[in-house]
């Protein structure tokens, strides 16, 4: 019984003896690797670490990592977190294939700060991730992050640039080694979720970007309530800048993307979704055209989509019930002009940059109630490889009174127009610098009548002229008789593709009411 009782506690002082051995042994490693394992733009501060060598199990309390910049010592990032635990080490990994396998590792509330650095030289880059001392290869079967704050700054003032208050992440199956820390994404992973309760971005000194809500569930990612507004009021902003720009205002209760991925190959960065969907957009838009013209080069948006930084796909593209109020100041002492598109549905396929000339074309077809009244039709494609920018722009107005064009016509161009459009198609081709429209139109009782400033009466010797010009009606053979027109159209390069289509369409409108354009 007394030799029993012996070999006992013998077993039970060198489990002892040994837990605590291999206990310091972890802990050792560990405060070694902390210490001179990192790279020297780190500098790590922690209050203590718990080791349970049987258990596989380190607790790592009140973290402090800095990572500076290499080549002037400035801080560029502040990484805090109350408690790290990493779970359930794998031995048999750790020392028969020299690999890091945790089975979990969890973090608790935490913050980030990262100082935005001037782009470095991308061989210095490189070279700074070749001289990583790290070996090993490491595999993590849960990454678990409580909620963290996370702050991206940039120099001067106003420099809040990204604020992700309240961020969870979870991924899964997380696996890297040396080779894959060079790379833009340093991990490969089997799944991921990320929810953020709010999301502020600045756009530019202007305009910003708010989110509601985040939330990415491995292939789905969902926006709540996206918006994007101008930080100044538009008398503000009109005083701020000394070239125009938009005022805008971009309320969009849901996006949501299917299948949706970002990867990197040959450091070149791809996203790609099967299918986007933009619910209920309101967007509306003012200019003032008061504030000097903005000179410079406008792409159209195959090059805006061919020039990106990125690879982009998407398949598949719905707007649903949008709206779009488009206001311009012209005069000084006249309200704005208005034009609106309300009930707007739209389908893009194609849009994205990945294929080869003449293999796809981005298509955009629009359904839409044109100033409250009349319902228009617009089917749009162009080759986003073709560096020509070629495009067709085909569309179908329905019946409109004349008189809906006021809002825009008579505070902008002191014009006042009469009479009904009853059916209007156009067709533009065209490519960077040059167009061509087609177009036929059914009208009657069209009249001009050009105003005074104060807009109290019209001009009668000059509305008569003008009138004497116009074909009143498009009804010589019948009720359902077009007047047909065409015309071209050189592109300015300092305006948008919208300015580009209407010289199109101001040119056809031309030929059918001044020309001799056949009905039909």
């Amino acid at each position: 019984m007394r030799k029993l009782f012996i070999t006992i506690l013998i077993l039970i002082s060198v489990f002892v003896i040994g837990t605590i051995a291999l206990n310091y042994y972890f802990k050792n490693k560990i405060e070694s690797f902390l210490s001179s394992g990192l790279p020297e733009d780190m500098t790590l501060n922690y209050d203590n670490i718990d080791v349970h060598s049987w258990e596989g199990t380190v607790t790592v309390d009140n973290i402090q990592l800095n990572l500076k910049s290499p080549e002037d010592s400035i801080s560029k990032a502040q990484i805090k977190t109350q408690e790290l635990k990493l779970k359930d080490l794998d031995y048999w990994d750790y020392f028969t294939q020299d690999k890091i396998h945790f089975d979990l590792i969890e973090l608790g509330e935490s913050s980030v700060i990262y100082h935005q650095q001037k782009k470095k030289d991308t061989n210095q880059v490189s070279q700074n991730k070749n001289d990583s001392k790290f070996k090993k290869s490491i595999q993590i079967n849960r990454l678990k992050l409580a909620k963290t704050s996370l702050k991206v700054l940039k120099n001067g003032a106003d420099s809040l640039l990204l604020n992700m208050p309240q961020t969870v992440i979870s991924i899964e199956n997380i696996e890297t080694n040396k080779e894959k820390l060079k790379q833009q994404i340093p991990f490969d992973y089997s799944s991921i979720h990320i929810e953020s309760d709010s999301i502020f971005y600045r756009l530019n000194a202007y305009d910003n970007l708010y989110v509601d809500k985040f939330s990415l569930d491995d292939s789905t990612l969902i926006l709540n309530n996206t918006q994007i507004k101008t930080r100044y009021s538009q008398i503000e902003l009109s005083q701020q800048i000394s070239k125009e720009r938009d005022h805008v205002d971009l309320n969009i209760p849901k996006i949501a993307f299917k299948s949706f991925n970002i990867n990197a190959e040959n450091s070149t960065l791809s996203a790609q979704a099967s299918q986007m969907d933009i619910t209920q957009p309101q967007f509306k838009i003012f200019r003032d055209k008061l504030v000097a013209d903005d000179p410079t080069f406008k792409p159209l948006y195959s090059k805006s989509l061919r020039d990106l930084p990125f690879k982009l796909m998407i398949d598949n593209a719905q707007i649903k019930g949008a709206s779009i109020e488009y206001e311009e100041k012209v005069k000084a002492d006249n309200q704005a002009g208005k034009l609106s598109f309300n009930n707007l549905q739209a389908t893009i396929k194609n849009l994205g940059n990945t294929y080869a000339l003449g293999i796809k074309m981005t298509s955009i077809q629009v359904n839409a109630l044109f100033m409250e009244k009349s319902p228009i039709e617009v089917d749009w494609s162009f080759d986003v490889q073709n560096k020509n920018d070629q495009f067709r722009f085909k569309a179908d107005v329905g019946e409109l009174p004349v008189t809906a064009l006021n809002s825009f016509t008579e505070p902008n161009l002191n014009v006042k127009l009469t009479g009904a459009l009853h059916k209007a198609y156009f067709d533009i081709s065209g490519d960077n610098t040059s167009s061509h429209i087609n177009m036929k139109m059914n009208y009657d009782d069209f009249k001009i009548a050009v105003l005074n400033d104060k807009k109290e009466k019209k001009k009668w010797l000059i509305s008569t002229l003008a009138n004497l010009f116009v074909s009143k009606d498009s009804e010589e053979k019948g009720s359902d008789s077009f007047r047909s027109g065409e015309g071209t159209a050189e592109r300015d390069t300092s305006k948008s593709i919208f300015n580009y289509l209407w010289l199109n369409v101001k040119q056809g409108l031309i030929s059918i009411l001044t020309g001799d354009g056949e009905s039909s």
